[in-house]
């Protein structure tokens, strides 16, 4: 093997893409899998997935690729081995070679068969969810808690099991950090949504009603008016809304039409287009490295409930968005108070991704709360739609009809991501710590949006976050946008701020 530091690096770089290629692959197939393959196609489909994930495994583990790595970074100390490397180079690195090293704790046959078990769970949990048929997806449930289980086991974990799986989608993050920080959270939502019920006070309901055609239509522009446009990135519908990214410039969204809720189809589409703006702005010349890549799922979810929520239901975005829906949706009467108040009540919904901006990290508490009870394995899987519903009357004052109301209601177990819901509650934490860093520096921003001009913030978010990629973790980005790191004081500032006018609270 050379010594040459370059030609080395140059060689992982061909490695990293190659690899990245067949994670698309896999991405393709799973993206496709949603969208439109035929049913029958499940059986060949989750054996497709199953090898694509053994291959991109084994490339991310074999000898060989740990010997070039090596060759770069000692494995054993940490130590660079050529110090003429750029400064990039050398955090990608450090990155490397602690994804190696956590990558390696997971055999090849376990990735192999937990991916093909998840293929055929997402399978079962549509038909469930469809059919509120938790029985039938209930043996698929228990294996994927199982599969988590031995996940944990492998990764390793110094106190709780589910720490091993929340530092997959959120670095550095723990139990302990989460359950002192929703407990504080959940008592503000709590008493901030009681404050709001008392009030008693309700809005006139507009006439939400529109066509497939004209919802897809207003779908498109709303991405290409945020700057996802047509030739990089598509929409199309599923049963959840999703973003995925294939490549530098191949972004797949997904949302879902409710012909009697247009508002929902907006908010999931500036959601998914949050994370693909995300991916967007990351390095495109470096899509196998750290650099390429998002810092992780929480700061991955500040960008989607920035643009869905801090955006999308502002006063002064849907200024801008009043015309556009007249014109896409054949709403000539519609106001701007009308829909400003429709897009904000406050009413606990049954489903997460229709909840109102108070409601929703509650139930990102209460799934949490069942995840890391399954894990510790001090509830069963049988246990689940009792728990659920007793949880969501006490949190939230509703109780589900049907399971696909309830526990049935999310995508999330059936692909076996366990430890990914709390990422949710962080990126609202996140957007507002965001949000109001940003806001200190551009004053001038709302008058800009109701233009529709996100070029301020877009341009602040690139310097400040994607410019980032993976090389730093998620805290150590926040507490240099924001110089505090976590911090719920903007997030419960905003809600309280923003509600206590809107229902004239005290």
């Amino acid at each position: 093997m050379s010594s040459n530091p370059k030609l080395l690096y140059a060689k992982l770089f061909d490695h990293l893409e190659k690899t990245r290629s067949f994670e698309s692959a896999l991405q393709l197939c799973e993206w496709d899998q949603e969208t439109y393959m035929p049913e029958k196609g499940i059986l060949f489909r989750s054996l497709t997935t199953s090898n694509l994930s053994e291959i991109c495994h084994k490339n991310r583990t074999s000898p060989a690729y740990k010997k070039l790595l090596n060759s770069l970074i000692n494995l054993s100390t940490g130590k660079i081995v050529h110090q003429d490397l750029a400064v990039k180079d050398v955090a990608n690195l450090k990155i490397l070679k602690e994804d190696f090293e956590q990558q390696s704790k997971l055999p090849v046959t376990f990735v192999k068969n937990f991916t093909k078990l998840c293929s055929e769970s997402t399978f079962a949990w549509q038909n469930a969810k469809e059919h509120s048929d938790f029985k039938s997806f209930s043996p698929y449930l228990k294996k994927i808690v199982q599969a988590n289980q031995k996940k944990a086991a492998f990764l390793g974990f110094k106190h709780h099991p589910y720490d091993a799986l929340l530092d997959l989608y959120e670095p550095g993050m723990t139990t302990a950090i989460l359950d002192e920080l929703f407990i504080k959270l959940k008592f503000e939502l709590v008493e901030l949504l009681q404050k709001i019920k008392a009030k008693n006070k309700h809005f006139k309901v507009i006439d939400k009603n529109a066509s497939f055609h004209h919802q897809m239509e207003l779908g498109r522009n709303l991405l290409e008016g945020i700057g996802l446009k047509p030739d990089f990135s598509r929409l199309d519908t599923t049963a959840h809304p999703f973003c995925s990214t294939l490549g530098p410039a191949d972004i797949r969204l997904t949302t879902r039409i409710i012909p009697d809720d247009f508002m929902s189809n907006i908010s999931s589409v500036l959601h998914e287009g949050g994370h693909g703006l995300y991916a967007h702005g990351l390095s495109k010349a470096a899509p196998g490295l750290p650099e390429g890549q998002s810092a992780s799922l929480g700061l991955d979810e500040s960008q989607s409930r920035l643009y869905e929520t801090r955006i999308g239901k502002s006063h002064a975005y849907l200024e801008h968005l009043l015309p556009i829906l007249k014109e896409h949706l054949k709403k000539p009467d519609l106001t701007l108070e009308g829909l400003y108040e429709n897009m904000n009540r406050i009413e606990p919904h049954l489903i997460r991704i229709e909840s109102d901006e108070i409601s929703y990290c509650l139930h990102i508490i209460l799934r949490y709360e069942i995840e890391k009870a399954l894990i510790e394995g001090s509830m069963e899987v049988a246990q689940l739609p009792k728990v659920w519903n007793e949880k969501m009357e006490n949190y939230l004052g509703v109780i589900p009809a049907h399971d696909s109301q309830g526990c049935l209601q999310d995508i999330h177990w059936s692909m076996g991501s366990i430890g990914y819901f709390p990422t949710y509650a962080l990126g609202n934490i996140y957007a507002a710590s965001i949000m109001e860093a940003f806001s200190k520096q551009h004053h001038n921003f709302n008058e800009e949006l109701k233009k529709g001009n996100l070029s301020s913030l877009q341009s602040y978010l690139q310097k400040h976050l994607y410019d980032h990629g993976r090389l730093l973790k998620p805290l150590e980005i926040m507490h240099i946008m924001t110089k505090e790191g976590l911090n719920i004081g903007p997030y419960i500032s905003y809600l309280k701020d923003k509600y206590s006018v809107l229902y004239g609270l005290d």
